[in-house]
């Protein structure tokens, strides 16, 4: 049976296949996916293991356990950066370069990790030196060379 994935699909997969050298760290082990020769193969134990939860055997454990990894520690990477992020103009343009071939979502969920560290810093009183950058950034004005599109 062969199974049509979606555009968006195939290219996270051939984003994470590409950058499994830079992605290798996510806070937990690499999965061990069990062998089957008759399993699925290694893209389909993916998209059910990242669509369902679902874990079956697969003829492909090594290429199924390094896409997740290789997603999980995309998550991860996102995750240090936004709690990282810096305020000042330049930094956010440097970061913005890293995201230039990414996958949309990945962009989408930065800004949104960003945004969330933003209210948290705005609770407490720690903005740092620009805080009308960050937000820009944040809530997606800020374009990928750093031109604020909207104005504030």
């Amino acid at each position: 049976m062969s199974k049509r994935y979606s555009d968006s699909f195939l290219r996270d997969v051939r984003f994470f296949l590409a950058n499994r050298h830079y992605f290798t760290f996510c806070g937990k082990a690499v999965p061990v996916v069990e062998f089957d020769p008759n399993g699925v193969d290694g893209v389909r134990w993916f998209h059910l293991i990242d669509s369902t939860g679902s874990d079956v055997p697969s003829r492909h454990p090594r290429l199924a356990a390094r896409l997740l990894h290789v997603k999980r520690s995309v998550n991860w990477q996102l995750k240090a950066w936004s709690e990282g992020f810096p305020n000042d103009a330049e930094s956010i343009r440097d970061y913005l370069r890293h995201l230039i071939d990414c996958p949309d979502w990945i962009e989408t969920a930065f800004r949104g990790l960003v945004d969330r560290e933003w209210r948290k810093r705005m609770e407490c009183g720690n903005m740092g030196f620009m805080p009308e950058l960050f937000h820009a950034f944040a809530i997606g004005t800020l374009d990928r060379n750093g031109i604020n599109t909207k104005g504030l």
